[in-house]
């Protein structure tokens, strides 16, 4: 009969534990290397999600995470407009593992963080493309479910809050035969790695 794995935890937990350190020590070192900040935006929030959306957003964040963790050189998160006291945090926070991930969640806006010329906002509704990763530059995207009653709304916010807002080409890349066209926050987070490590976006 096959051991379940509470039967012979010992290997399997420490196996886990050793990668979990190794990852962890991979984000520290990013930190303290002041590598690119990508910054989630969650002021969407106030959106009137259904559970099953708030699951759906929980599902790309999580996945999110687990992206940018296992990457070389991994970027710093930061979840900005983040509530610890609102609905998505006291639903999902346990099993996001912010704290041991090293993610920064603040409740104060990005305007508040750095400076407003650094600022881009990544939107499908922008006519101006992302061409090239501008190491001097802190990206930002927007923590909502793109659909068509989110249209317009990451643009919108960057033009209200005065900062550049470009677009990623998928248009240009993605051979998209039907629907919208649209990226879940993790593909997005894959395509700005790619740029910023000078890979091609195919």
């Amino acid at each position: 009969m096959a051991l379940a794995q509470q039967d012979y935890p010992g290997p399997i937990m420490y196996l886990n534990e050793r990668i979990a350190k190794f990852y962890r020590s991979r984000l520290l070192s990013s930190i303290l290397n002041d590598a690119p900040k990508l910054v989630i935006d969650f002021e969407f929030e106030n959106l009137d999600l259904d559970p099953h959306s708030f699951k759906e957003l929980f599902g790309q964040l999580a996945t999110t995470i687990r992206v940018n963790r296992v990457k070389a050189e991994p970027f710093q998160l930061v979840f900005a407009n983040y509530k610890r006291d609102g609905p998505f945090h006291g639903e999902f926070a346990d099993r996001l593992n912010l704290d041991r991930n090293l993610v920064m969640d603040t409740p104060r806006s990005y305007l508040d963080l750095y400076p407003r010329q650094q600022l881009v906002y990544l939107s499908r509704d922008s006519r101006r493309q992302m061409r090239e990763y501008d190491p001097s530059k802190i990206y930002i995207i927007g923590a909502l479910l793109e659909s068509t009653r989110c249209r317009f709304a990451s643009y919108n916010k960057a033009r209200r809050d005065q900062i550049v807002c470009e677009s990623l080409p998928i248009d240009r890349h993605v051979d998209w035969r039907q629907g919208q066209q649209t990226l879940a926050i993790p593909v997005g987070v894959k395509m700005v790695a790619h740029l910023y490590h000078g890979m091609d976006w195919k």
